[in-house]
Parts: C-alpha cells; sequence; structure tokens
C-alpha cells in the first residue's frame, strides 16, 4: 500500500525521498521477505560440496582413468594444471567488480530527480501521474535491485563451491598422502630385501624388475584395456579404497601380483638365467661389456665361497688336522650347482656335498671346519685368562653349581 502524496510534492524529491513518501519501509520490506531471505534460505541448504562430491564419484565410475592424483591437481589453487580454480576466481573477481558498479549506480540513480525520469506525465492529472511513477518506479529499481540480487547470488555461489572445492582438494589430498606412504613404504620394504642380499646377488634388482613388470603390465592392458587394473577384479578404484584405508589396496594387489604377474615366465626362470638377465639389464645388446653365462657362475661361485668362510682364529691349524665339508643348498640339477660341483675337483682337498632343494630363488653354501680342538680356539685362549680371574674375584657366569662344570683345559 502506497500513503497519499501529490504529483507536485513528488516531482521535486528524489527518487530515495519518493520510495519513502510513498511506500515507507514497505517496499524494501516486501523484496527483502520475499526474495532475498529466500535466497539466503535456499544458498543455506545447498551443500555444494555434495553436489560436487557426487559429480566427481560419478565421473570416476564413468571414467576410471581419472584418479586421486589428478582431483588433488585439478583442485589445488596452485597447481599449474588448476584452471578450476584460476577460473572461479577469476569469475568471483569479475563479479564483484559489476556487484560495485552496480550498486554505485543504484545509488546514483536514487539520487535523481523524479521530475527528469522518462515516465509519462500528463498535465492536470496529478494522481495518474502519481500512477505512472510507482508503476515505472516499481519496474525500473526493483529490476535493478533484482538484477543486483542476481549478480549477489551468483557471486555466493561461486564462494561456495570455491569452500567445496577446497574442501575436496584436502579430502583427496589426505587419501593421495596415503597411497604416497603406501609407495614408500612398499619401496622401502624392496630395498631393504634387496640390501639383506649380497652386493652382486641384489645388482639391479630395481632396474630389471621395474621393466619385467612394466612389460607384462602394458601386455595386459593393451589386451584388456587400459584401464585393466583400476577394475574391482584388479586392484579397484583408488579413489573409492582409499577412503578404507591401504589394507584393501595392498590385499588387492598382492592378489593381482600372484594371479597375472608372478606366473609370467621372468618370473618362473631359473636363478642363473634371472641373475644373468639382471647382471646384463643396464647394457646395450651391442655393447662388447655384455656378461656371458661362464663369467657370471665364476664370480657368483667366488662370492658365495667368500661369504662362507668360517669365521674362527685358531692357534696352530695345521694341514695334518684340517679337516673341511662345503655343501650348496639348492636345485641340484640346476647349471650353477652342476658347474659348482665341477670347479676345481682335481686339487680339490674338502668334502663337497649338495642339498638338493627344488627352487628357484638361489643357491646357498654352507663351509664347515673341524681337526681342532676348543683350546686351539684364540677366542677361548684369550678369554680364559678373563673368565679365571673374574671367578677367582667372587663373579658367577653360570646357574648351576661350579662343581658341575665341565673342566677348562
Amino acid at each position: 500500500m502506497s500513503h497519499p502524496v501529490s504529483y507536485a510534492q513528488l516531482k521535486r524529491m528524489t527518487i530515495r525521498e519518493a520510495e519513502r513518501a510513498l511506500f515507507g519501509e514497505g517496499s524494501q520490506h516486501f523484496f527483502h521477505t520475499n526474495y532475498e531471505l529466500e535466497v539466503q534460505k535456499s544458498l543455506t541448504s545447498l551443500s555444494t560440496r555434495e553436489l560436487l562430491e557426487h559429480s566427481l564419484q560419478q565421473s570416476m565410475l564413468k571414467n576410471p582413468h581419472i584418479g586421486l592424483f589428478q582431483i588433488v591437481e585439478w583442485t589445488d589453487d596452485q597447481a599449474d594444471g588448476s584452471i578450476v580454480m584460476k577460473a572461479i576466481r577469476s569469475r568471483i573477481r569479475d563479479l564483484g567488480s559489476r556487484l560495485n558498479t552496480e550498486r554505485e549506480e543504484l545509488n546514483r540513480y536514487y539520487e535523481e530527480q523524479v521530475d527528469s525520469q522518462p515516465f509519462k506525465k500528463l498535465p492536470f492529472r496529478d494522481k495518474q501521474n502519481v500512477r505512472h511513477f510507482i508503476r515505472y518506479f516499481v519496474g525500473e529499481v526493483y529490476q535493478r535491485q533484482y538484477d543486483l540480487l542476481r549478480l549477489e547470488t551468483e557471486l555466493a555461489l561461486y564462494r561456495k563451491y570455491e569452500a567445496g572445492i577446497e574442501e575436496l582438494h584436502q579430502h583427496y589430498k589426505r587419501q593421495a598422502d596415503l597411497l604416497d606412504q603406501l609407495d614408500a613404504e612398499l619401496l622401502d620394504a624392496a630395498k631393504a630385501s634387496i640390501r639383506s642380499a649380497d652386493d652382486y646377488i641384489g645388482q639391479n634388482m630395481m632396474e630389471y624388475y621395474g621393466l619385467v613388470t612394466e612389460e607384462l603390465m602394458l601386455e595386459l592392458e593393451s589386451k584388456r584395456g587400459a584401464t585393466v587394473f583400476f577394475e574391482e577384479r584388479y586392484v579397484g578404484n583408488l579413489s573409492l579404497l582409499t577412503g578404507e584405508g591401504t589394507e584393501s589396496i595392498m590385499g588387492n594387489m598382492i592378489r593381482v601380483c600372484l594371479r597375472d604377474l608372478l606366473k609370467a615366465e621372468p618370473f618362473v626362470q631359473t636363478f642363473e638365467e634371472e641373475l644373468l638377465r639382471r647382471a646384463n639389464v643396464t647394457i646395450d645388446y651391442h655393447n662388447k661389456q655384455v656378461l656371458a653365462k661362464e663369467d657370471l657362475f665364476k664370480v657368483l661361485y667366488r662370492r658365495l665361497d667368500e661369504h662362507s668362510v668360517a669365521l674362527v682364529r685358531l692357534l696352530d691349524y695345521t694341514q695334518e688336522h684340517r679337516y673341511e665339508e662345503k655343501y650348496f643348498f639348492g636345485d641340484a640339477n640346476s647349471e650353477f650347482v652342476r658347474y659348482a660341483i665341477r670347479v676345481d675337483e682335481a686339487l680339490r682337498v674338502y668334502k663337497l656335498g649338495v642339498v638338493h632343494e627344488k627352487r628357484s630363488s638361489g643357491v646357498e653354501k654352507l663351509n664347515l671346519m673341524g681337526g681342532f680342538h676348543l683350546e686351539d680356539l684364540m677366542y677361548y685362549r684369550n678369554g680364559r685368562t678373563y673368565y679365571e680371574t673374574y671367578v677367582a674375584n667372587g663373579y658367577e657366569f653360570h646357574g648351576i653349581e661350579s662343581e658341575l662344570l665341565p673342566e677348562l683345559r
């Protein structure tokens, strides 16, 4: 409802003054209640995070090649590939600038005179002129208010989407960090296993099996599609699995390795052939430095002998009492074991045996020596003096009575 004001009074007023004279706070209150508050309610109930999450999940289901790391980069406002955040923030700046301009324009418009506005004015028709102004005023001013509200709403939406994307980034970044941690743990475990082997035996392990595994995976992808490893039957969708931790991912990876990789030819060859391939994996085919199998056997034989030496010092270990036995633990039918049995056969002064074990993981060597007494050990001779001194001073080293101990020689 408008207040009774004559056009003669209105025409000398600014548009702002005319609005107050005609409607008081009513028009502003009506617009605020029926438009601005409704928009605020809708914005408050809108969860952009859930909308974005749902959209991403649907995209990942349709496109399994989209993974955590792509999403993290896509949502990272610092990454080069984050065109989305850059576009959103650019749009926010543009909208903010437009809003300031439109608000200034509306404020300037409110200060214009009523009589200068282009609405129909009739002489001697005061009431009609008031009605013409009201119709013009509502259509002009509140259309501008409505347009401003649309801009404000769009800006608020962009800011909510910006916040939603930042939340998603943190969520998927934590999951990506879990995968990075899993990758680091697996790498550390592999390196620890390699370090436990002889430097020569464990050479080129990462380089060789990296190439072998890559070839097998590419072969599987060429047969069943580039996204085969992200299917449920294989490792699965990492973006979905990381929400459950890394145990299920580890279980799936182990299952794939046992079923699809470790049964392949490169993993079931003899250890001699595997070691030879690893020794030459970083050497060009035409390089004359390629290691031959016989050279490999010589090096391997020497390494095993060096690492199986009995580490004991004797006071006097003459040839007269010397006694040695050496055993190889491995496949008695393998090329290397047959080679090792023939080496120095004519000059051999020790007993050599083979403990047959059907395995392809390698070969071990055990050296045994005898022909000496306890008192021949330097450890015994050097330690006895200290032992007797401590016992004489009341120290006890045994859990049984001293009379029951064997006599020291």
